[in-house]
């Protein structure tokens, strides 16, 4: 999540009260919808503490006279203070804390893998569990068609292509911007892309039509082995070998010392998060290491009657409390047991380049030390000075699932309830410290009888982002309407949406899409229609290669200078009387 820290001290502004009721239907806004006025504030709690007191003074020796000998003989050395030892953390960040929870609450149906006990403590996570697994349930149900076709595409080669035009309309005021807008109107971009995921091949063609002149197409070619470029004016096909990436950045620029290759052996096997061996290992490794080190003492059940979006259920209260020393005990030895561990290290790194689709390796050319992160992160859990307070996690669970639940550290506060079923989810959350709602979270889906409505609202007493979605679905043809609504204090805001229809038939797919944005001083709107299928095989260039790669900078200076250019130089001529450029 993107931070803004919009309203850092709230103090500073004396209009702010607490949002008491999530669902307060008072404020009726632009959009028809309740607290529209409301908003994100995304960094409440970016130096929060996790529970403890947040009134540190870190530098509490601003104040000592660094210059005591100043009316003394001049000659004499002056007296410094005391260097000032940095003083004990007393909170755990709830950051720390956010990990550890998602680690444990995002593990999914891999736990149930393991011969868990009924025991309490097993019966919150597996009540987590299920409730998650209810989401993603509905999740496939609803768009069951476009992940079948992910499925096929995951192992078969496709392609698509893209007819793409833009529609530009506001308030211009000078001749350069009328003249901007009139070109995007009148323009088309042709976007094809065909990929092999079986041979690592891909193939990405770029053309356009300006105001009825044709721009011919420039292709771009993705192998294990190279990177290769073809351009409409010559029929070289200019590339760059894996193993050659290095010599051709120095060639381009003496002073270069980032990576030797572009990791193209396996670039397609990048686009997963994490192997389903990586997967395995971090569960068994870890996930069940934390899980099994929380003390099973620290759970407590009950029985209460609760009352959830109308209905009246019967629950199983489940508590689990741990005190700061526990916790940070629990964190440390996990951390120690990672820090030793040359699987772990293989893995964070591995899927950190995945992420970032970093070039080369962050060890080797970014300089990236885990073990030294690790070390700082246990020296700054050894630093905090412990205290008497507690991690509270409370969950009432009905049908094996948690319908309520509220997590409490102290100095920042969760709570809500959920209902998660077939057809419908709800939720409604607010964020806090205990006495003060800082933000809300709230969310209602429906699918019945093919007719999706979905409306999930983030708001405080200030901002209000609003998704709503309307679709119709009917076997593999959906139709749908989806709008992004931001508004803020002053009923001023934009609107982001997105429309259309796509049908999914066996091996095809066909969709036209209008998304774009709307706000006060202009509308912008693009129009996409595509078109995929399923196909045999990717078609790579072997003709016509010029291996700039291989070449020193002499040797590129003379082909781009003396060949490329010159073809170069004729084709943008012709492509500029064309289109009335002079």
């Amino acid at each position: 999540m993107n931070e803004d820290n919009q309203y850092p001290n709230q103090n500073d502004r004396p209009d702010q009260t607490p949002n008491g009721n999530s669902n307060d239907t008072t404020n009726h806004g632009q959009f028809g919808h309740p607290n529209q006025n409301a908003g994100s504030n995304s960094n409440q709690y970016a130096n929060q503490g996790g529970f403890g007191n947040q009134n540190q003074h870190p530098h509490q020796g601003q104040f000592n006279n660094s210059n005591q000998n100043q009316f003394g003989n001049s000659n004499q050395d002056p007296v410094l203070p005391p260097k000032q030892k940095k003083p004990k953390s007393k909170t755990i960040p709830v950051t720390i804390v956010s990990i550890a929870f998602a680690l444990l609450l995002v593990a999914g149906g891999a736990f149930a893998f393991f011969n868990m006990q009924k025991s309490t403590k097993d019966k919150m996570l597996l009540a987590e569990i299920n409730s998650w697994a209810q989401v993603n349930k509905a999740f496939e149900s609803r768009y069951q068609p476009e992940l079948e076709w992910a499925k096929k595409t995951e192992t078969t080669p496709s392609e698509y292509d893209y007819e793409i035009s833009a529609s530009v309309d506001g308030d211009f005021y000078s001749y350069e911007e009328m003249m901007f807008a009139e070109i995007v109107n009148g323009s088309t971009i042709n976007l094809g892309i065909q990929m092999d995921p079986n041979n690592q091949l891909m193939k990405m063609d770029v053309g356009a039509d300006v105001q009825g002149v044709t721009i011919d197409d420039i292709s771009g070619y993705i192998t294990p082995q190279a990177f290769m470029l073809a351009f409409p004016f010559t029929d070289d096909v200019l590339q760059v070998k894996d193993e050659d990436f290095g010599n051709f950045m120095r060639s381009m620029d003496p002073s270069y010392v980032g990576s030797e290759n572009l990791g193209l052996s396996d670039w397609m096997g990048k686009n997963s998060f994490l192997s389903e061996e990586n997967k395995k290992y971090l569960l068994t490794e870890y996930l069940l290491y934390l899980y099994n080190s929380i003390p099973d003492e620290s759970f407590t059940e009950s029985q209460e009657q609760i009352n959830v979006f109308g209905q009246s259920l019967n629950t199983d209260k489940i508590t689990m409390e741990i005190n700061d020393e526990q916790f940070i005990d629990i964190l440390l030895g996990v951390l120690e047991k990672a820090k030793n561990d040359p699987k772990f290290k293989e893995i964070v790194i591995e899927t950190l380049e995945n992420i970032t689709g970093a070039v080369g390796t962050l060890e080797e050319d970014y300089d990236f030390d885990l073990e030294e992160g690790i070390d700082e992160l246990i020296a700054e859990l050894k630093d905090i000075e412990t205290q008497d307070n507690k991690l509270q996690y409370t969950v009432w669970i009905s049908s094996d699932a948690v319908v309520q639940s509220k997590l409490d550290l102290g100095d920042f506060v969760m709570e809500g309830s959920r209902l998660f079923a077939e057809n419908t989810q709800q939720w409604d959350y607010s964020f806090g410290d205990g006495e003060v709602e800082y933000f809300n979270f709230t969310g209602d889906l429906s699918y019945e009888n093919g007719k999706i409505n979905d409306v999930i609202s983030f708001f405080d007493d200030y901002e209000r982002f609003e998704y709503v979605s309307e679709e119709t679905v009917n076997g593999g043809e959906r139709q749908f309407d989806r709008t992004v609504n931001y508004q803020d204090e002053y009923e001023e805001g934009f609107e982001l949406f997105w429309n259309g229809e796509t049908n999914y038939q066996g091996d095809s797919v066909t969709g036209e899409h209008r998304l774009g944005v709307s706000s006060y001083d202009f509308n912008i709107e693009f129009s996409m229609d595509e078109t995929a299928s399923l196909i045999k095989n990717v078609e790579i260039p072997t003709d016509n290669i010029v291996d700039i790669g291989a070449m020193s900078s002499g040797e590129i200076e003379d082909y781009i200078m003396n060949e490329f250019m010159q073809d170069a130089q004729g084709w943008f001529m012709s492509l500029y009387f064309e289109l009335g450029i002079f």
